[in-house]
């Protein structure tokens, strides 16, 4: 297994942690905290589709006909377009969330460029299913060529209009800005914004067993420990008992960690140290449902990074 280590250090010494944690709960205690770092990268298998099937109509009944008729034709196409069987799920029907979010203002205020009403409340019903696909990839072509299949795939499946929502003017507004939520798709997804209804959107998948992540972890744990014995000895102390550990998954690209990497482990070392106990955190960045998956946007290599923070007592 490859790894690639970044190692934080971070100190609270004395004052700072007098009564912030069971086991240094007496003024004058002091701890040690550190984190490591291990990325996994992998070649992906596969590639997965997302595309959500919507229909508009007068009335509920009428959408929901209209969008058992697209998804029948949907996995027709899936099929047609060589999708793994197994692989096709689609989702429960289910009405559209209240506009709230930054990213429903935005498009609020889009439909008024467009002339439409801000709310589309006048367009009649609107009802939609997630549904997802998958296609395995050739593993042993190489890379020129595996980026070159995926391309053509990704095209073909886009000119197939999987959701069959193309040219239907109940969605004429949707269709018209679809380029530029596109285009903006980084924005609307960090205020919790989602892709127009009807576009596809892609990403890749590789799978490791359950011994490659807690290999992972206790490389990243190895390392923080590594490096807190270090600190310590560079106070004249000794290491001591541990005294709280997280650990946190976050895609990776590689490479040196930013500034938001670094707040957010020295957040999350701090909430350790004034919580103290034994604690899983969440992921510091979506992560895949599949805690085995690795999922990325390059069809040649997609990394996850596991982080293990840790604090231990300073003795003398």
């Amino acid at each position: 297994m490859h790894f690639r280590f970044g190692i934080m250090l971070t100190c609270v010494i004395g004052a700072l942690v007098a009564g912030v944690s069971p086991t240094a709960a007496r003024a004058g205690d002091a701890t040690v905290a550190s984190a490591g770092s291990a990325v996994v990268e992998r070649q992906p298998q596969l590639m997965r589709m997302h595309v959500e099937v919507a229909a508009r109509a007068d009335t509920l009944e009428e959408a929901l006909e209209i969008l058992a008729e697209r998804t029948r034709d949907a996995r027709r196409k899936l099929g047609e377009l060589n999708a793994d069987a197994d692989s096709i799920e689609l989702g429960s029907p289910k009405l559209p969330l209240p506009e709230g979010g930054f990213a429903d203002l935005m498009m609020a205020g889009m439909r008024e460029d467009f002339g439409e009403d801000p709310l589309g409340e006048d367009e009649g019903v609107t009802v939609s299913a997630p549904l997802t696909a998958a296609w395995e990839i050739d593993d042993s072509a190489d890379a020129a060529a595996r980026l070159l299949d995926a391309h053509t795939l990704q095209t073909n499946i886009r000119e197939a209009d999987v959701a069959g929502m193309a040219g239907d003017e109940r969605f004429e507004f949707e269709q018209e800005a679809a380029a530029e939520m596109m285009a903006m798709r980084g924005l609307m997804n960090m205020f919790g914004g989602s892709d127009p209804p009807g576009v596809p959107t892609f990403e890749f998948v590789a799978t490791i067993s359950d011994d490659e992540r807690r290999e992972a972890l206790a490389s990243a744990f190895a390392q923080a420990r590594a490096e807190a014995e270090l600190l310590a000895a560079a106070t004249g102390s000794k290491l001591g008992a541990l005294v709280s550990i997280s650990s946190s998954v976050a895609s990776s690209g590689g490479g040196e960690m930013d500034f938001d990497d670094l707040m957010g482990m020295s957040m999350q070392m701090m909430s350790q140290m004034m919580g103290g106990g034994t604690s899983s955190t969440a992921p510091t960045t979506p992560s895949p449902a599949n805690p085995n998956e690795i999922v990325g946007d390059q069809v040649n290599s997609v990394a996850v990074e596991y982080v293990v923070s840790a604090a231990f007592a300073l003795e003398p």
